[in-house]
């Protein structure tokens, strides 16, 4: 005699919930794509170029993203320093009006100290041309920023998006892969709200902006003052990790 087995069916109700839940990933994955398609138009990138066809090696690919051009982690270091440094900030705090050349409290020395294996004269340009300071009437020069304005370069704007782009898909593989470990897990908080009038918006980014630009100088500082340039000046080159923290604000539907 023939036994049979017999195929336990899902409830009714938890079929349709795994069915619901199945579609909203399905969409959510090709919005996901949809949004990759229209990121790479809009860096003028084909999005199924292969890596092999610029003569890079995946390996040496992700060296080159991780460290651009020379000229912008420059621009970067030298603002960072100029906000900063006592030597370059007046009794209020506020970066002080440089000399171009000179000794003391000079654009070259401000240079030397924050990115001296690039040339004064690069770093110069390169802010110039990204407007991120002005030389006034009287020949001093002026900051303008304090962080890199980077989509006022295309180029910049290209290799800013990209990098943000793969560290955040770094942070979100990491905390995959640890998810069983909390504290394993790099720090991914989102607030959000399905039903703010188009109205405050404006007043939402105003808002970001004060307060966001806040925090990241302040994480800014913290990370300065806890690298190894600052903790152990001669191992500054040996054992640091590189490490971001990123802010974004998205709207749906504008």
């Amino acid at each position: 005699m023939k036994s049979t087995v017999r195929i336990r069916r899902k409830p009714a109700a938890v079929r349709t919930r795994d069915m619901w839940r199945s579609r909203a990933r399905d969409t959510e994955i090709t919005l996901l794509v949809d949004d990759l398609r229209s990121l790479f138009k809009s860096l003028k990138l084909d999005g199924c170029v292969r890596i092999e066809k610029k003569g890079l090696t995946p390996k040496n690919a992700t060296r080159a993203f991780q460290h651009p051009m020379p000229s912008a982690a420059a621009v970067g270091e030298l603002l960072t320093v100029w906000h900063q440094d006592a030597r370059f900030l007046d009794k209020h705090g506020n970066p002080l009006p440089l000399k171009i050349t000179g000794k003391k409290s000079s654009f070259s020395e401000l240079a030397k100290k924050a990115v001296p294996k690039i040339p004064v004269t690069i770093l110069f340009d390169e802010l110039v041309k990204l407007n991120v300071l002005h030389v006034d009437d009287t020949g001093l020069v002026r900051a303008k920023t304090r962080s890199l304005p980077v989509y006022n370069n295309d180029e910049q704007a290209a290799i800013h998006t990209v990098r943000s782009l793969r560290g955040f898909i770094k942070t979100l593989d990491h905390n995959l892969s640890k998810r069983q470990s909390s504290l394993s897990q790099l720090f991914h908080r989102i607030a959000s709200n399905d039903a703010l009038s188009a109205k405050q918006i404006p007043r939402l980014k105003i808002w970001l902006q004060r307060h966001g630009q806040d925090f990241l100088e302040s994480a800014d500082n913290w990370m300065k003052n806890n690298s190894l340039a600052a903790t152990r000046p001669s191992k500054q080159k040996k054992g640091g990790v590189q490490s971001s923290i990123g802010i974004y604000l998205t709207i749906d539907d504008v």
